[in-house]
C-alpha cells in the first residue's frame, strides 16, 4: 500500500520523493528467499532524491517550506483512494489505548508509580474524547508521513523532499504537524509560529 501511494503521488508531486521502480513483473514489492532463512524479506527499489539534510536548526524559510510541502502531500491525501486490498495502516485512538495498557507493565517494574501511569491513562482519554471530536472527514483523515523531522528533508535550494516514508500511514494530518512541531520546539517563536 505504502509503495502504490508513493507511486501515484509521484508523478503529481511537485516535489521529489522515492518513487517505486517495479520489478521486470511491474510488481512494486519484490520477494527475496535465502536458503536458511525462516522467513522471506519484502525490498522495493527507489529513485534516489536529491538535495541535503539541514545543518542546525531550520531558518524561516525552510520551516515555510516544509509547511507548504506538507500541506501538498496532505491536500492529495484528500483525494487519494486505496486499491482493493491495497489500505494503508491506520492509526487511531485504539492504538493509543493498547501502547498506554502494554505501559502497565512499567508499573510492575518500578520504572513508574501507579499515579504517573493513571495520568497516562487519562491524558490518553483526553486524547481520544477530543480525536472523536474532530471525526474522519478527508480534510481531517487522511495518509500522512508519519515522521517528519529533520532527517527526513532534504532541501535542494528553495524546495524542501520528504524521504524515509516507512511510518505512511492513515491517521490526523495533524500527526505531521505535531511531529515536526516537536522537533522545532527549542527553536524562538518566529519559526514555531
Amino acid at each position: 500500500a505504502r509503495m502504490n501511494w508513493l507511486a501515484e503521488f509521484g508523478p503529481v508531486a511537485p516535489f521529489a520523493i522515492q518513487k517505486p521502480v517495479p520489478n521486470r513483473d511491474g510488481a512494486l514489492v519484490t520477494t527475496i528467499i535465502f536458503p536458511g532463512l525462516a522467513h522471506s524479506i519484502p525490498c522495493t527499489l527507489q529513485q534516489w532524491v536529491p538535495g541535503a539534510h539541514p545543518t542546525g536548526d531550520f531558518t524561516l524559510q525552510q520551516v515555510e517550506a516544509v509547511g507548504a510541502m506538507m500541506a501538498t502531500l496532505h491536500t492529495y491525501s484528500t483525494t487519494w483512494k486505496a486499491t482493493q486490498g491495497s489500505n494503508l495502516p491506520a492509526y487511531d485512538a485504539g492504538n493509543l489505548s493498547r501502547e498506554v495498557a502494554q505501559l502497565r507493565t512499567a508499573v510492575t517494574l518500578n520504572l513508574l508509580s501507579a499515579d504517573e501511569y493513571d495520568r497516562l491513562e487519562q491524558v490518553s482519554n483526553l486524547i481520544t474524547r477530543m480525536t472523536e471530536r474532530l471525526g474522519r472527514e478527508p480534510t481531517m483523515w487522511g495518509a500522512i508521513h508519519g515522521d517528519l523531522h529533520h532527517g527526513n528533508l532534504l532541501f535542494e535550494n528553495t524546495t524542501v523532499h520528504p524521504i524515509d516514508f516507512d511510518h505512511l500511514h492513515t491517521t490526523y494530518y495533524l500527526l505531521d504537524l505535531g511531529t515536526t512541531l516537536y522537533h522545532i520546539l527549542h527553536q524562538d517563536a518566529a519559526i514555531r509560529a
